[in-house]
């Protein structure tokens, strides 16, 4: 007779599982202390500006919080951030010290007070503290 018994010797049901273990596997479990996550919205510091005012703000905060981050010149992780205004969304990318890729629509043309979404992981914690640098893309 092929499957499992209860004591009593009758079948209990269960099928075998064709021979196959289950294992749990717990992937990312493990803390590194000195990482960085960060996550933050809010409204752009500068008041009103036109797209390009906002992608270059934009722009030099990322790259200063990459400056921050970076070792040899490399993000152990990314800085995005996500740029909003009248329904134009633009998304700035920074992985490397000085490099920042820039989406936005082609051709599109905003005006005014921005919301910026920005999401920071780093597997280094910066020496240095980060609040100044963010006072610069974020309105207080």
């Amino acid at each position: 007779m092929s499957g499992h018994h209860s004591h009593d010797g009758t079948p209990c049901g269960c099928q075998d599982h064709n021979g196959h273990e289950h294992h749990h596997h717990h992937h990312g479990e493990e803390v590194v202390d000195s990482a960085l996550i960060l996550s933050r919205s809010g409204s752009m510091a500068g008041g009103e500006m036109a797209l390009e005012e906002a992608l270059e703000r934009g722009k030099a905060a990322l790259l200063e919080l990459a400056g921050a981050v970076a070792v040899e010149g490399v993000v152990l992780g990314h800085i995005k951030a996500l740029l909003s205004c009248s329904g134009v969304d633009c998304t700035l990318s920074v992985t490397r010290a000085g490099t920042c890729d820039v989406l936005a629509p082609k051709g599109a043309a905003a005006r005014g007070c921005w919301t910026v979404t920005l999401n920071l992981i780093s597997m280094v914690r910066p020496k240095e503290d980060l609040e100044p640098l963010l006072a610069r893309l974020f309105a207080a």
